[in-house]
């Protein structure tokens, strides 16, 4: 599997390290129809020395020529181990910061578990930095932002600048990975690999009460519906809206619609200030991954029943 004769060499080092310390912790990458025949052979490894199995779900890393036709979810690796120990399986309590989902079987000396970073990511939790061979320091596995700190240490900086990169590095960190990677099991046996990104809506309270009334057009069963705009006069309608792409430099994107219309053209200003920002991501793209979309938000509309105009910084007539 590793091109290597050194089997015998890596079970040597894994028993002196055992006489040594407490607890001695195996990493396998678990991949399908290459060693996951071997997951329970790696559990009876518990059975009466100090060894902390962890299999690891195959990951995406650069040259490892990832295929989802070699992905085992760690579901799966359990469902195995279940058809053979049965009710013997015991949960252990997790630390707050473990990366590994802990397992043990009954009466066993050792305890196994999972690391789940594909199909149950752990990144609002982890809390582990780390520093690469030429100096750079990631705080996260899955993440292509690095900061050098070799750089920052020969130019003689001093513990407290050291320290404020860090923590700003550390606090750029996001609470779970770009995207989420979920594993769906085909008809055909194959696994679709799907990329999904979960976002969340904030509404303020005066709005959540509108959802849980009769009142606007949301019904009481919180089933939307069209207006019927076919019985108003057409009128002047005006809508601006603008959005912040932030990346070291930021890019302040501002659109205006104007019509003469029975309905509102809110949506439309806020499209198409959503697609000229995507537009400009996708042409930077190439250069970094890091850029943030935000604050795309209505910031002016005339026409209609009612007026809205966010003051301070848009004072600006567009008319």
């Amino acid at each position: 599997m590793t091109r290597r004769n050194g089997f015998s060499k890596v079970m040597k080092s894994i028993d002196s390290a055992e006489a040594l310390f407490s607890k001695v912790k195996v990493n396998t990458v678990v991949m399908k129809n290459i060693n996951d025949g071997e997951i329970n052979d790696f559990v009876e490894m518990t059975k009466e020395r100090r060894i902390d199995v962890r299999f690891i779900e195959y990951m995406p890393f650069g040259g490892n020529h990832f295929s989802t036709k070699k992905f085992v979810d760690y579901q799966s690796m359990l469902l195995t181990i279940r058809e053979k120990f049965g009710d013997r399986i015991l949960r252990l309590q997790d630390s707050p910061n473990d990366t590994t989902k802990a397992y043990k079987i009954d009466g066993f000396v050792g305890q196994f578990g999972f690391i789940t970073s594909m199909s149950d990511h752990f990144c609002a939790t982890c809390n582990r930095l780390r520093i690469t061979a030429d100096g750079n320091l990631k705080v996260c596995l899955h993440g292509n932002a690095e900061v050098s700190m070799r750089d920052l240490m020969r130019s003689g900086a001093s513990e407290k600048e050291i320290s404020e990169v860090i923590q700003k590095a550390v606090g750029r960190k996001k609470n779970n990975m770009l995207v989420s990677r979920r594993y769906t099991p085909m008809k055909n046996n194959k696994i679709s690999y799907q990329l999904s990104r979960k976002e969340r809506i904030l509404l303020p309270y005066f709005i959540t009460y509108f959802i849980h009334s009769k009142h606007s057009i949301i019904m009481f069963v919180i089933t939307a519906r069209m207006v019927d705009i076919s019985q108003k006069a057409p009128s002047y309608r005006f809508a601006v809206a603008e959005g912040n792409i932030k990346h070291i430099s930021v890019l302040f994107v501002r659109t205006s619609v104007k019509t003469v219309s029975s309905t509102g053209v809110e949506m439309e200003a806020l499209t198409a200030c959503t697609i000229a920002t995507l537009t400009v991501y996708d042409m930077c793209k190439a250069i970094s991954q890091e850029m943030v979309i935000s604050n795309i938000r209505l910031i002016r509309k005339e026409g209609g029943k009612t007026k809205y105009h966010i003051k301070g910084d848009f004072e600006q007539d567009f008319l």
